[in-house]
């Protein structure tokens, strides 16, 4: 008897695999032939996803440039004082043209719309116009120190500069594409304290 139920098991464990690998096949047919069938294109999200991880990778060289900015204002004045905001300013502004921040201008720079206008990369080839939209977007008279629980910050905001690109599925014959709009709007304010400095 015992013998017998086993077999029973075996067959059932058995049946069981040979019956999943039969539905898992018979799903990835039907999905095949439904996506034949169906007259528009999927787009992929994958253009957004990368622009969120960009997006951190962009702010943490901005808080680097900040960090070092400051870190090197300090040595030369002090914390806290008019000219230590004066020497932070000139110094953040050079390094955001230095040529090691290509890659944080490079993310900046493209898909922008900035102000309501969509702005393309090219206009940017010239140092005096990077300039000129980074005086926007850290507005100088927002770089200030600030008093916050019993001690002097370093206050630097970047204004609202947004991103703008379509997501377009790939072309197939016979089929309807509908592009996404994306627009993706990004500001910041850092309050740093001296004690972050170093």
């Amino acid at each position: 008897m015992d013998k017998m139920m086993n077999k029973k098991g075996q067959f059932f464990a058995l049946y069981l695999v040979v019956l999943t690998v039969v539905m898992m096949a018979a799903t990835i047919v039907f999905y095949h032939y439904q996506n034949e069938k169906v007259q528009n294109s999927l787009v992929s999200p994958a253009p957004l996803l990368e622009l969120y991880d960009n997006k951190e990778i962009f702010e943490l060289q901005e808080k680097n440039i900040i960090y070092v900015s400051a870190k090197e204002a300090k040595q030369n004045h002090g914390w806290g004082s008019a000219e230590f905001v004066d020497s932070f300013k000139t110094i953040f502004f050079n390094y955001l043209l230095a040529e090691e921040q290509q890659d944080f201008r490079d993310f900046l720079f493209s898909d922008l719309k900035f102000e309501g206008q969509e702005i393309e990369k090219s206009a940017f080839s010239e140092p005096g116009s990077q300039i000129a939209f980074f005086n926007k977007v850290y507005p100088r008279e927002e770089i200030k120190m600030v008093e916050g629980d019993g001690k002097k910050k370093l206050k630097i905001t970047r204004n609202l500069v947004g991103k703008h690109f379509e997501l377009i599925a790939p072309k197939r014959a016979n089929k309807i594409n509908f592009p996404v709009e994306v627009e993706h709007v990004y500001e910041k304010t850092y309050l740093i304290p001296e004690g972050d400095i170093g």
